[in-house]
């Protein structure tokens, strides 16, 4: 995996973008972008949220003190050719969604997006 780019959003995560590339067969390749944001498990994002101090602490009993957010994209058997504008593309597609990412409230609701889904895979944790 290598780093393409870092951007800075307005609400001040960080978005990285980062090439998963690999040779499937002689000149054929899987083309693999991932967009990842790392988020810190932190009851500041957590403002106005009902029980945000046991939510920070289960968030950060199964994941650390981090969360993140990944997105990939990709399309496989890309002759070897094509592989710099299909990853272009993919690049471009990512930018688009800058504005998304960049909302005040990203972080927030992906640390409650991470929770309800611990609360489905593994309810052991909230049991007292």
């Amino acid at each position: 995996m290598k780093l393409i780019d870092k951007i800075k959003l307005s609400n001040s995560l960080e978005l990285q973008l980062l090439d998963r590339s690999r040779v499937i067969a002689g000149d054929r390749w899987l083309v693999s972008l991932e967009a990842k944001i790392e988020i810190d498990v932190d009851k500041r994002y957590l403002s106005g949220v009902e029980e945000a101090d046991k939510i920070v602490s289960i968030l950060k009993k199964y994941y650390g003190n981090k969360v993140s957010y990944s997105y990939v994209q990709e399309k496989h058997f890309v002759d070897e050719k094509e592989k710099e504008d299909v990853m272009k593309g993919f690049i471009s597609n990512v930018k688009k969604t800058v504005n998304y990412l960049s909302h005040p409230e990203f972080a927030k609701k992906t640390l409650l997006a991470k929770y309800r889904d611990l609360k489905k895979k593994a309810p052991w944790l909230f049991q007292q």
